[in-house]
């Protein structure tokens, strides 16, 4: 791979103020926590016009329209010469991102079918439709009704089912956690840099998880929520954050994959839960 410039224009994390972008995103998060609190109508019924809204724009402009320019931008950079060097250069870091988001995944499974090998084949077989619908419209919540019918059938509960995706389609995106995490630390060790202290990457933790809950399962949606956040608590400049943001887009196919398998074995891993918590309540 080749050597990348210096990422930070100053080491001295704990200098960088709170940008803007963070108090939008905790006083969003704050927010959707004391409507739920409160339980207040008002509330209730403003956030669901809100969802609404955001729901109609993305699934009749944004995600269309993005689906064009990754096509577009995936042939500029073609035309350019500069894909085959990105495959060339960055080949075994994107197979080794493939292999963990494998691993992971499957170990999820094994867990969900209790290390019973023909109960995880056949589990994988009832979410494949929507692994491959996510492969290829880049998009978990488009994968959102295939998503629910494999879970459904993996889980035979199908009111906890249609309770637990649609919460969990939009952040919990195990494929664009890996990527981002492990990409971001990538670019800090290959510029010559230290690794980030333990309180700094908690720090950056702590706001990549509220942001994954602000954030829509669109395609190129993970990378734009986070550039703020990657800029801000790792320091990683413009340069950086643009190379990113391309391996991001065109990973995304594969990422997206690996978000909705990951739904899917979660979703069964959560309706045990719950069902093992209502048999405890019944007993007691």
């Amino acid at each position: 791979m080749q050597d990348v410039a210096p990422l930070r224009e100053t080491s001295h994390f704990s200098e960088r103020r709170t940008s803007p972008n963070e108090h939008a995103l905790l006083s969003g998060f704050l927010a959707g926590l004391l409507a739920q609190l409160t339980g207040h109508p008002a509330f209730l019924d403003f956030s669901l016009k809100l969802k609404n809204i955001a729901d109609y724009f993305l699934n009749r402009f944004f995600i269309p329209f993005v689906l064009l320019f990754v096509l577009g931008f995936s042939l500029k950079l073609e035309h350019e010469g500069t894909l085959s060097m990105i495959a060339k250069n960055y080949a075994p870091i994107l197979l080794l991102f493939v292999s963990v988001e494998i691993l992971s995944i499957g170990l999820i499974y094994a867990i969900s079918a209790r290390f019973k090998p023909r109960t995880m084949a056949q589990m994988i077989q009832n979410v494949l439709p929507s692994i491959i619908s996510g492969f290829s419209t880049i998009s978990s919540a488009g994968s959102m009704p295939l998503i629910m019918k494999g879970a459904e059938r993996n889980t035979g509960k199908a009111d906890l089912t249609h309770a637990i995706v649609p919460m969990t389609v939009n952040n919990h995106l195990i494929g664009d956690a890996l990527f981002i995490c492990l990409m971001s630390l990538i670019f800090v060790v290959s510029s010559g840099d230290p690794m980030p202290s333990l309180g700094t990457y908690l720090n950056f933790a702590l706001y990549y998880s509220l942001a994954m809950f602000g954030m829509a399962a669109v395609p190129g949606g993970g990378i734009i929520v986070m550039i703020p956040i990657l800029e801000r608590h790792l320091g990683l400049n413009a340069e950086i954050l643009s190379l990113m943001t391309t391996l991001y887009i065109l990973f995304d196919p594969i990422n997206t994959a690996a978000n909705v398998a990951g739904n899917g074995s979660f979703t069964v891993l959560l309706a045990k839960g719950f069902s093992r918590l209502k048999k405890q309540e019944v007993l007691s």
